[in-house]
């Protein structure tokens, strides 16, 4: 405004600023996005972000105040006309997120209604692309700009994004990974049969979910592995994690870092919590209980089911456009491990498929259909344009804070992800429902679940078009010497870059020791750097790594490197990832395209 007057030549009008940051979809349904994206409070004549992306990103969207001079009047009001620069203002940033403003307000929508017919104590959901783009993203209870300072009235209110800094014990989503991480080392045969009347591990004893909400089997009790999937038995998984043996079912975990915060730029990310040293916890980990994890870690490892086995790091920001340059950086897909092989993924998705069309084991075949959602009787309960869906629900025992689990009807945390088309998913969507108040129905979840599969269906070429970009910046790197591995980690991916740790950074003290790209180099976004760490050495999931990159490490651990096939990239590797290695080991290295 100040400048549109001196343009014109105007004198007599003075303006004051008053710095904001406004949300203009923020007042949709009960809010928008509202802890994803965070609020931003006034501290002095300076805007302050106080939690979710508002905090995450403040230095880059703040900017640096600059310096004028002008007279005043007596009163001490500045005289219109007598201003003068001296230091301009630099202007922050501009931070674009990935999510879609119809399917974002369409969620709301849909989550306030199952907020209010399950009455239920905390709900979220999170709708993703394969390739890691957040769509859309909320909770209940949530907040509006409006309703901000009432917020913490509503019972069970949280401040705390509940998609990455709540850890929980997923259930038997859980499965999905459990299945794909045992086709991908042969440790199942999935028309073998197994007795599910029950399971003893020492002095626990695993029973399946319809003699224990039931008292007796509403199901066969003598099944194979692929019904066992599909109708969710808790015996049969755990029969082959004891099949598998921990030490391999661990290394999966690994391999889908679940040991691993995603570290997506955003503040305050939870740990998650691998399975503890006993037996008991570690075949519980194959059903979801015994371990804990976060929703972000969860959609993370399910990006390895809409890609063929490789896993994509998720991201909430797509660009950021700095106006003191008119430069832009613009996120890529981040590829960050191949964890199982595109045939363990394909049969495990058929038997997700099977969830949702088995009219007899599958937990989310429907012989009453759903007059509400235009769903017929005997038919998947997961339809987007009458096509079945890949899915998995869940039910998890919910820890109770004086030790064992909370007990009760309907005091469980209900979940389910769909992925869609259910053969070569485009979409990921996970939903959970923790202690509902009605009686349980997956209808509360379903009804969520189709009408924003279906929107993000419709909207697909609008969804993955390709963002263009005028003028493409550059970062610059520092000296990451002695840091904390997490913190840069956080720092780099706000600067749209991608890092990869290698080394352990589990251990108590552990700093960055060297990095693959000097301090004062200028590079694009989506580069990515590899950061050694004073911890143990581990071996790093190479995917897709360039022979540069493979020849970085074995430098700093002093490894033996034999190179075969060609190509530009890493496509196999003779070391299992995630795996201890010893200073001077061989590697052997697959490059192909």
């Amino acid at each position: 405004m100040q400048k549109a007057a001196d343009d014109e030549g105007l004198v007599g009008i003075g303006f004051i600023s008053n710095v904001a940051r406004s949300y203009p979809m923020s007042n949709v349904g009960s809010g928008f996005a509202s802890q994803f994206i965070g609020t931003a409070a006034n501290d002095g004549n300076t805007l302050v972000g106080s939690d979710g992306i508002e905090l995450a990103y403040n230095s880059i969207l703040s900017g640096k105040n600059g310096v004028e001079t002008y007279q005043k009047d007596a009163s001490g009001h500045p005289l219109p006309g007598t201003t003068k620069v001296i230091k301009p203002v630099e202007n922050g940033s501009d931070v674009y997120t990935t999510l879609d403003s119809r399917l974002q307000e369409q969620l709301e929508t849909l989550m306030d209604k199952a907020a209010s017919d399950s009455g239920a104590q905390q709900l979220s959901a999170t709708l993703m692309t394969k390739d890691g783009q957040i769509l859309a993203t909320t909770q209940r209870p949530t907040y509006t700009p409006a309703t901000k300072n009432t917020a913490t009235d509503q019972k069970y209110f949280t401040w705390n994004s509940l998609l990455f800094q709540t850890g929980f014990e997923p259930g038997s989503v859980m499965k999905t990974f459990l299945m794909a991480s045992a086709l991908d080392s042969n440790k199942v045969d999935l028309n073998a049969t197994y007795d599910r009347t029950e399971l003893k591990v020492y002095d626990a004893t695993i029973k399946d979910w319809d003699i224990n909400e039931h008292s007796k089997f509403l199901l066969p009790t003598i099944v194979n592995y692929a019904d066992g999937f599909m109708m969710s038995s808790n015996v049969g998984m755990s029969r082959i994690e004891q099949q598998m043996g921990y030490n391999t079912w661990e290394q999966y975990l690994k391999k889908f870092k679940f040991d691993m915060r995603v570290r997506t730029g955003l503040s305050g990310e939870v740990a998650s919590s691998l399975p503890a040293a006993n037996a008991v916890s570690q075949v519980q980990s194959a059903f979801g209980q015994g371990i804990a994890v976060t929703q972000i870690q969860l959609l993370r490892g399910w990006t390895t089911f809409a890609n063929n086995g490789v896993m994509l790091e998720p991201h909430g920001i797509s660009q950021i456009v700095n106006p003191n340059e008119n430069t832009s950086l613009t996120v890529g897909k981040e590829v960050i491990g191949n964890p199982v092989s595109s045939s363990a993924i394909s049969k495990t998705l058929q038997l997700m498929e099977g969830v949702d069309t088995n009219a007899t084991y599958g937990t989310a075949y429907t012989a009453l259909g759903d007059a509400e959602d235009n769903i017929p009787a005997n038919s998947p309960l997961i339809q987007i344009n009458g096509n079945p869906a890949a899915v998995k629900t869940g039910t998890a025992q919910i820890a109770a804070p004086g030790g064992g689990y909370i007990q009760g009807a309907e005091s469980n945390l209900y979940s389910m992800v769909a992925m869609y088309p259910a053969s070569n998913p485009d979409f990921i969507m996970y939903m959970n429902i923790k202690l509902p108040t009605k009686t349980w129905s997956l209808h509360y979840i379903s009804r969520v679940v189709n009408p924003m599969l279906t929107l993000a269906e419709s909207r697909k070429s609008e969804i993955f078009q390709t963002t263009s970009v005028d003028k493409a910046g550059k970062v610059k790197i520092a000296d990451y010497s002695n840091e904390n591995p997490g913190s840069v980690t956080d720092t780099l991916r706000q600067e749209i870059l991608q890092p990869v740790l290698v080394g352990s950074t589990t251990e108590t003290g552990v700093k960055i020791v060297k990095q693959s790209i000097s301090s004062g180099t200028s590079v694009p976004a989506n580069t990515r750097i590899l950061l050694l760490t004073s911890g143990s050495p581990l071996m790093p999931d190479m995917y897709s790594w360039t022979k540069e990159q493979v020849d970085q490490v074995a430098k700093w651990y002093n490894l033996k490197v034999t190179y075969s096939g060609s190509g530009s990239s890493v496509t196999k590797q003779s070391v299992t990832a995630a795996s201890s290695i010893k200073k001077g080991q061989s590697l052997t290295i697959t490059l192909g395209n």
